[in-house]
Formats: structure tokens, sequence, C-alpha cells
């Protein structure tokens, strides 16, 4: 499958909907301007164990290479990953207690390819007021409103998944016709073997039959015997005791034949 350049808009789509269970915030700042920004924060929806997890997002390598910002990040979180396209960032390229993960070549999925470490921090305030203040709808008397921006853009990558997902059923769907063609193609071809097969155990059958031997009646495990003792019934020299016999019968007609010819005469 063909791999395309991912965008940082796709790869958040994609952890929005691995954390669809838990508290997730796009472009998450940590409190009052200025002050570091969380390309996505996910907060894990556990009162006995709760988790921040902090994410920051490559799509190009100079931009991983020359990022010093990173380490601002993580007072605010538990875990914190780079997510990146498959192989953009290697887990040595990390520091100890970071992860990485990656997205599919497909775009359709990430996966873990180094666990973050879980650091016990007490996550600032600030952070959470800012959550409350600035990414938290409130309904009135069940009016939603006009949508936000911020649901327009939840909208917008939810299409571009969508189409995504398309494309790529489209891919495999055409992968198992080619797949069942070619398996019906071999039952096909296994088919003709086996009914030739079949023409040949019914002329043994008739064979068998011309023997005196039926077949319906006799045992599979007992036809070898049963072949035997048919054979065994003939004497070693029926052929040439035949052959005498054969000779013998024809002397004797001629001579029969002498003889009308002679008595013809009278």
């Amino acid at each position: 499958m063909k791999t395309v350049k991912r965008t940082a808009d796709q790869l958040k789509t994609l952890l929005r909907k691995k954390h669809i269970e838990d508290v997730f915030v796009s472009e998450c700042k940590t409190g009052p301007s200025p002050c570091p920004r969380l390309d996505a924060w996910a907060m894990i929806k556990s009162w006995r164990h709760p988790c921040a997890i902090g994410y920051e997002i490559k799509v190009d390598r100079s931009d991983f290479l020359n990022d010093q910002k990173w380490p601002d990040y993580l007072p605010f979180c538990n875990e914190f990953y780079f997510v990146c396209p498959s192989k953009l960032i290697t887990k040595e390229e990390v520091g100890p207690e970071i992860g990485l993960i990656w997205a599919s070549d497909s775009g359709t999925m990430l996966y873990t390819k180094k666990k973050a470490a879980r650091r016990t921090v007490t996550i600032p305030s600030e952070l959470y007021e800012y959550l409350l203040m600035a990414r938290t709808q409130i309904i009135v008397d069940g009016d939603y409103g006009i949508p936000s921006q911020r649901n327009n853009e939840y909208y917008r990558e939810w299409f571009e998944t969508s189409e995504s997902n398309k494309k790529l059923g489209h891919e495999v769907a055409h992968k198992i016709q080619r797949l069942v063609a070619a398996q019906v193609g071999d039952v096909q071809k296994q088919n003709k073997e086996l009914a030739a097969h079949i023409d040949k155990l019914a002329a043994a059958e008739r064979v068998l039959k011309e023997l005196g031997i039926n077949v319906d009646q006799v045992y599979v495990g007992n036809l070898k015997k049963t072949i035997n003792n048919v054979l065994n019934g003939i004497p070693e020299n029926f052929e040439s005791a035949a052959k005498n016999a054969h000779d013998f019968l024809g002397r004797f007609l001629n001579q029969v034949k002498e003889l009308r010819n002679e008595n013809s005469g009278y």
C-alpha cells in the first residue's frame, strides 16, 4: 500500500479516536498566555488511577530535530509521547522516559513504538482552569446554539478520516476479490482432477465386475484379498493349456473337413 504523507490534523484525529472515552483536548494551553501549548492533552477518566497524557505531534524531521521546547510540557502530564508518521522518529532518539507513537502507513491507526514512563507529577491548577473557562461548552435549557469553531474542526477532521477509511475499504475489497478469484480457480482445477480420478475408478470397477467381483459387496480392506483369490484360481499353465487346446481343435476341424471332402465323392 502506498505511503501517504500525513498532516498534524490527521494525527490529531487519530488521537481523538484513541481517547474517545477520555477527556481529550487538542491545542491545549497550560494556563494564561504566554504559556506552553501541547498539540494534544488527554486525561484518563479514573478516580483511583488518574493519568494525564501529553502529545507532541511531528510530521517533519527537521521540526523534531530543532525542537527545544518539548521539555516544558513535562510538568503538565504523567506521560509524554511524540506522535509521528511511521519511521519519522526512532525510539532511540527520544528520552528514556518519553514514549513514541507511530501512525500506520495507511493512516488509519496508531500503534505504540515505545511506552512512556509513568511519572508522578502534580498537574498545575492553571491547566484545569483553562479547560473549564476556554474549552468547556455550557448548555442552557438544552440549547446547543450555533456550532463553535471547535465543532467545525471536529466535523472537518471526521470527514477527512471517513474519506481515508472509504479509500482503505475499497483497497481491501479489491484485494479480497483477487484472493477469492484465485481460490475459485484452484477449486475448479481440483474439481477437474477429481472428475478424472472418478472416471478411472469407474473403469477399474467395471473390470472388477467382469472378473466376478462385486465391489458393492466387498469391503475395501478385503478387496486385495478377493482379487488375489481370483488370480490364484487360474492355474499357472492356463495359457499353455489353452493354446494346446486351440491347436488340437484346429487339427480336429481340419480332419473333419478332409473326411467330408472324401465322402462327397461317393
